[in-house]
């Protein structure tokens, strides 16, 4: 999905009269500190201005983004409502209202929030593209379509919105929209660094939809090296990592383990790499009436993450002095959040993919619940990783072509290894070139695995309103189709490097080894 615009603080300077009032440079210290990243500097800085003066709306303003930034987006809701009651025509402090109302799943309050800024504001271009993806999380492509439109005529050199534009919807190659992209293409150079990888992305995109495989490749691969450079992954411990999670997740280690955890058949984990058709096993699930979809919840990762810091050390080596109890503490903290989700839900869809490596711990805090690996051919999955920009520092692995083929392998060696040592009514495996061939019988085989009666609704997936944040928003609001089972296939010629990484898992050998 596409990354939310965060409105900055230079409006908020102006509405807080920043030059002339109390604790002015104390404020612009706290921004800059902000717009650095250290955001626990900032908020020591916002929040002492504020003691100076309490209605300093840019404080106001800057402690709700924090909280937003950390997820805690009741206490953004509170600030930021501070914020606009102190200083109600800043455009900026509406369109981080809405980012807020957004997270909590409030979308038509969202709505509100970004026309308001778009009302005060009427050139406010960050607006529009939130706005534009909010249309797209409810399946309104043609409103999407207007809003990023009209972005682009705004801000005509920022890339982001040429990027999210082209996934929307296919342009035709006599686009006058493709024509403007390579033209400003011409002057790659003089954009900022993320404006040309935003604009790689999107022109890879355009082309590949117009039937222009190697030039849309060469910019994709363009893109993918500039996002490359951002971020820090290492690759030697990531799949060390994958590696002894298998050894210690024996037989052995769940035989001595077989009591414990919490008989809760509440959560349905979907597991698998990105781009294999989750979006879709989660979709047929919520159109359930007795199921709801929780989307890519950080509540694994968070508790993990906490459990590793207590212990300090981290995983797979925690388990080694994991406890039967702390297992159950983290079984009961994972359920209360869960259920908060949706409170009245039978099954309850937790659709973090990048859950799969902890599915061995999974399996002792809640033996009951199931799990679905959703799998697709790792071609198609490989380089639909690659043509897609992910958002900040999240799946570092899918921006080099050989790096994003082995870690596919230490993936696809560890779901084998899960097959073989998890009971088979646990974990159901799908592939997504049998449900999109033949729907109805994969379809039913996924709502029985859960434990739930077949129902038409289910079928029906495509009529099912809710806001999905993932990049397949769109692709889920259609019947099922075909189109990109074979889709990778023109690209096959230019991805040497993947294909030689992935070695024989390229044919789907899922116990390759």
């Amino acid at each position: 999905m596409v990354e939310t615009q965060i409105g900055q603080n230079l409006e908020a300077a102006a509405a807080a009269g920043a030059d002339t009032a109390p604790g002015a440079d104390s404020f612009a210290a706290a921004s800059r500190a902000h717009q650095a990243g250290r955001l626990d500097e900032a908020e020591r800085g916002y929040r002492a201005v504020l003691a100076l003066d309490p209605r300093h709306a840019g404080s106001c303003e800057g402690l709700g983004r924090i909280a937003s930034q950390t997820a805690r987006y009741s206490v953004a809701l509170d600030w930021l409502g501070k914020a606009i009651a102190l200083a109600p025509r800043v455009a900026s402090f509406h369109l981080n209202l809405g980012n807020a109302l957004k997270e909590l799943g409030r979308i038509e309050e969202a709505i509100a929030a970004y026309e308001r800024a778009i009302a005060l504001n009427p050139d406010f271009a960050e607006a529009y593209g939130n706005l534009g993806m909010l249309y797209i999380s409810q399946g309104r492509r043609d409103d999407a379509c207007r809003a990023y439109d009209t972005a682009i005529a705004l801000d005509p050199r920022r890339g982001m919105f040429y990027r999210v534009r082209t996934f929307i919807a296919p342009l035709p190659p006599d686009s006058a929209l493709l024509a403007q992209m390579e033209k400003l293409a011409e002057t790659m150079a003089t954009l900022p660094e993320p404006d040309q990888m935003e604009l790689h992305y999107a022109l890879g995109r355009a082309y590949g939809d117009g039937g222009a495989p190697e030039r849309a490749f060469a910019h994709l691969v363009a893109g993918n090296a500039l996002k490359r450079k951002r971020i820090a992954y290492d690759e030697a411990k990531t799949l060390g990592a994958l590696a002894r999670i298998e050894t210690i997740f024996s037989r052995e280690f769940f035989a001595a383990r077989r009591d414990g955890g919490l008989a809760a058949r509440l959560p349905v984990f979907i597991v698998g790499m990105p781009r294999s058709g989750s979006t879709l096993v989660e979709q047929i699930l919520a159109s359930h009436p007795a199921a709801a979809g929780a989307g890519e919840v950080q509540i694994m990762p968070h508790l993990l993450g906490q459990a590793c810091a207590q212990a300090k050390a981290g995983f797979p080596q925690i388990m080694g002095g994991m406890t039967a109890s702390d297992v159950l503490r983290l079984a009961e903290q994972y359920l209360a959040l869960l259920r908060s989700v949706a409170p009245g839900a039978q099954r309850i869809v937790d659709k973090h993919l990048e859950n799969f490596p902890a599915l061995g711990l999974i399996r002792l805090m809640l033996p009951e619940a199931k799990i679905i690996h959703i799998r697709r051919d790792p071609m198609a999955t490989c380089l639909s990783c690659f043509s897609h920009l992910f958002n900040g520092q999240h799946l570092p692995y899918t921006y080099e072509l050989g790096e994003l083929g082995r870690f596919y392998r230490g993936y696809a060696r560890l779901m084998a290894h899960w097959r073989a040592v998890l009971p088979a009514e646990t974990l159901l495996e799908v592939d997504y070139e049998a449900l999109t061939g033949d729907f109805e019988p994969e379809a039913r085989r996924i709502v029985a695995h859960c434990g739930l009666p077949w129902d038409e609704r289910c079928r029906d997936f495509h009529k099912t309103e809710r806001v999905v944040k993932t990049a397949s928003a769109l692709q889920v609001r259609e019947p099922i189709y075909r189109s990109a089972v074979d889709k990778w296939r023109v690209y096959a010629a230019c991805a040497r490097p993947l294909i030689d990484a992935l070695g024989d898992f390229q044919r789907g050998d899922f116990s390759a080894k």
